[in-house]
């Protein structure tokens, strides 16, 4: 497109790789670029893959309100801190509000694209290309469709994955609700009907009457009929399923 650009990447060493951080700028030309990093408050788009990451101070420094727009990976991960405190909770709670007082509530998508991306491609490198997608389709990459498909062609690392990864966080942002949808399909939920005291009584008569005879199933009958008549006198007595259910036990091992 004739841009200029200059980028940055700051990788860090801990557990996992670490936290890595890319400063990206764009101008209109070459010569408009006189600094590597972006300065503080004065960032346009954050787009975070890691929402521990993206609630760092220095991340946060980059954010200016009214300013920055972000989106942000909402799927929590595990740190290095967890090695040494295996109670350690994600901060949910804490990064996202520090993320949101930083950019302004209104200028922050928080999306679960870990659990969305490597549920349709397999792979949770996708997140990273997945996000890209998303921030695009908002409007924040000022950068043509074609120009970032060709980017990805000529990085020639498994391009046909990025692409697809990049698409489906295209469409996530014009419909995120089909896209988790598509990624998660909902749980068939199956529901049984609850058996009424008579279904149970009913089966258990037709048990002892097989185990032994009808009289003895009608003696089963007759005391779970007189504990159902005390519990219609008596709140604080109610016996009911349980009886029928226990005493059957103990008429059946005798």
């Amino acid at each position: 497109e004739g841009k200029g650009a200059i980028v940055l990447d700051q990788s860090g060493l801990a557990q996992k790789g670490g936290p890595v951080m890319s400063h990206v700028r764009l101008a209109e030309r070459q010569l408009d670029l006189h600094s590597t990093r972006v300065g503080t408050g004065s960032a346009d788009l954050v787009i975070g893959c890691d929402q521990i990451v993206t609630a760092s101070r220095d991340a946060l420094s980059r954010m200016g309100e009214g300013r920055t727009w972000a989106a942000v990976n909402a799927s929590g991960a595990t740190t290095a801190a967890f090695v040494k405190n295996p109670d350690w909770q994600f901060p949910a709670e804490g990064s996202r509000g520090a993320i949101q007082q930083a950019c302004g509530k209104d200028n922050v998508d928080f999306i679960d694209a870990g659990q969305i991306a490597t549920a349709l491609l397999g792979d949770a490198i996708a997140t990273n290309m997945f996000m890209l997608g998303y921030a695009f389709q908002k409007g924040h990459v000022p950068l043509q469709e074609n120009s970032l498909l060709k980017a990805i062609e000529l990085n020639g690392v498994s391009v046909a994955f990025n692409k697809a990864a990049f698409n489906w966080g295209r469409s996530a942002a014009h419909d995120l609700a089909a896209v988790s949808r598509a990624a998660l399909p909902s749980k068939v939920v199956e529901f049984k009907r609850i058996q009424t005291l008579d279904d149970i009584v009913s089966r258990r008569i037709e048990l002892l009457t097989a185990y032994q005879d009808a009289a003895y199933a009608g003696q089963y009958k007759a005391f779970v009929d007189q504990v159902r008549a005390q519990e219609e006198r008596s709140v604080r007595y109610a016996p009911d399923r349980t009886v029928a259910r226990y005493y059957y036990k103990l008429m059946a091992y005798k």
